[in-house]
C-alpha cells in the first residue's frame, strides 16, 4: 500500500521534502508480527509535481510505500487444506453403490450433499477472518474449483439414481410411445416394440458412465489441484516464520495426490482388464429372467405314443387356468351321472 503526501500551500520553494531512507525509518517501533500480516519493506519516494509553465517551482512530493505479506499458515490451515481433503473425499462418492438393498442410492446422495454443505460452511467460517477485496485473489478462485469439483458428482449421482428408478422400463416407453405430443408414429410403434430392448441398453449406458466417471474424476481433481498449486509463488510462500509448517503441509498435499494418482491407476489397469471379460456387464434386476420349471405337454406322436415337452411356466404361477378347472369339474359330474344311471336301470 501506499501513502502520498503533499503540499496544497506551499511549493518546493518553501517546502521541498527529501527522503531520508537511512534512519528516517525505526523498524522497531512498528508492528513487526501484526495479528495479520508480516512488515516486509518500507520505501520512502521524493518527488516533484508541476502544475503551472511558468518559473513557479512545482509541489514537493513524498510517497511512503509499505510492503505488507498476509500469514499464509493461518488459511493454509483453516481453508485450503480443509477443502482439499473434502474435495478428495467426494472421490470416493462414486464407488457407493446404487441398488434397492443399499437404500437405492440415497446414501449416496447424502454423502455427496453433506461435503459440498461442509465445503459451503468451511468457507463461511473462513470469511469472517478475510478482507473484502474488490481484486480476484487466488483463494476465491481455489474455493470456487472446490464447489465445482463436489458438485459434479451429485449430477452424475442424479443421473445414475434416475436410471436406475426408472431405467426406461417397458411402462415408461409404452406411456411415453402412447402419449400425442410424440409428431412420428414410426417412432412410437419402435418404442413400443423394443421396449425392453432400449430399457437394458439404458442401464448398460448408465453403468458404462459411472465406471467412466468412476476413474475419470480423480484425475480430474489431481490435474485442478495440480494446476492451482503450481500458480502458488512458493518463494514467498515460505518467508514466514511457520515455513515448517507449511512445508509438512505441503508434504501432506502432494502426498494425498500422488496416493489418489496410484488408486486410479491401479483400478484402471483393473478396469481395462476386466474390460475384456464379459461377465462384468451384468443385466439390470428387472431384466433378470425367472426360474423356469418343467411341466409335462402330453402330446402324441406320429406312432400315437405320449410324449411329454416341457411348457415354460413363471416361477410364482401356482394357480391352475380357469379352463382346466372347468374341464374337470365337467368330467367328473358327467362320471357320477353315469354311475347313477346304472344303479338306477332295472335288471
Amino acid at each position: 500500500c501506499s501513502v502520498r503526501f503533499e503540499s496544497w500551500i506551499h511549493h518546493a520553494g518553501f517546502i521541498d521534502m527529501v527522503a531520508m531512507n537511512s534512519g528516517a525509518v525505526d523498524n522497531d517501533e512498528l508492528a513487526q508480527d501484526g495479528e495479520d500480516f508480516k512488515l516486509i519493506d518500507v520505501n520512502l519516494i521524493a518527488s516533484k509535481v508541476d502544475y503551472s509553465t511558468d518559473d513557479t517551482p512545482g509541489f514537493s512530493t513524498m510517497t511512503l510505500r509499505l510492503t505488507i505479506q498476509r500469514y499464509a499458515f493461518s488459511y493454509v490451515v483453516h481453508s485450503v487444506l480443509p477443502e482439499i481433503v473434502l474435495v478428495c473425499l467426494c472421490a470416493l462418492t462414486p464407488w457407493l453403490a446404487v441398488k434397492p438393498e443399499h437404500s437405492g442410492g440415497g446414501e449416496r446422495m447424502a454423502f455427496a450433499l453433506s461435503l459440498l454443505l461442509t465445503i459451503f460452511a468451511n468457507m463461511l467460517f473462513a470469511a469472517d477472518r478475510r478482507p473484502l477485496l474488490k481484486a480476484d485473489v487466488w483463494l476465491d478462485q481455489f474455493q470456487s474449483w472446490c464447489i465445482a469439483l463436489s458438485v459434479l458428482p451429485i449430477m452424475e449421482t442424479a443421473f445414475i439414481m434416475w436410471i436406475h428408478r426408472h431405467h426406461l422400463s417397458t411402462d415408461v416407453v409404452k406411456r411415453i410411445s402412447s402419449h400425442k405430443h410424440v409428431g412420428l408414429p414410426r417412432f412410437r410403434r419402435d418404442l413400443s416394440k423394443n421396449a425392453d430392448e432400449v430399457a437394458q441398453h439404458a442401464w448398460e449406458f448408465a453403468l458404462a458412465v459411472d465406471v467412466a466417471f468412476r476413474h475419470c474424476y480423480p484425475v480430474l481433481i489431481l490435474v485442478v489441484f495440480s494446476y492451482k498449486l503450481s500458480r502458488v509463488d512458493l518463494q514467498n510462500f515460505f518467508l514466514t516464520e511457520s515455513a515448517a509448517a507449511l512445508a509438512a503441509i505441503t508434504v501432506v498435499i502432494n502426498i494425498v495426490l500422488l496416493m489418489i494418482c496410484f488408486i486410479v491407476s491401479v483400478l484402471l489397469v483393473v478396469t481395462l482388464s476386466r474390460r475384456f471379460d464379459l461377465r462384468w456387464r451384468r443385466p439390470h434386476p428387472a431384466f433378470e429372467p425367472d426360474e423356469e420349471t418343467a411341466v409335462p405337454d402330453e402330446t402324441s406322436d406320429e406312432e400315437g405314443e405320449t410324449v411329454g415337452e416341457p411348457l415354460e411356466t413363471p416361477r410364482y404361477c401356482g394357480l391352475t387356468p380357469a379352463p382346466v378347472l372347468m374341464e374337470e369339474a365337467e368330467t367328473k359330474t358327467s362320471g357320477a351321472r353315469e354311475t347313477v344311471d346304472e344303479l338306477e336301470t332295472p335288471r
